[in-house]
């Protein structure tokens, strides 16, 4: 939900992008094996294209660990689309 509210900049960009990288680091921490964290966290690295090879590297890690999440799907070809790949 961070991740979204900062990336339709419905809240604070930059605050909401910290609390969506906390709270997915933290999931991570407790389960690394969510595939929901990976895509939390690696929208929070989208948004202002801080870091979209790092984005990539979690969408790829979502999509491996949950091959049927649609939305990690979604959000992995969507950051291949626009990077152009």
């Amino acid at each position: 939900s961070y991740s979204m509210l900062a990336y339709y900049n419905f809240a604070d960009v930059e605050e909401m992008k910290e609390r969506a990288k906390n709270a997915a680091q933290k999931a991570l921490t407790l389960n690394d094996s969510l595939a929901e964290a990976y895509v939390a966290l690696a929208m929070a690295y989208v948004v202002k294209k801080e870091n979209l090879a790092k984005a990539q590297e979690m969408l790829e890690r979502a999509v491996t660990l949950a091959p049927y999440n649609a939305s990690a799907r979604h959000r992995y070809g969507w950051l291949l689309l626009t990077n152009g790949k």
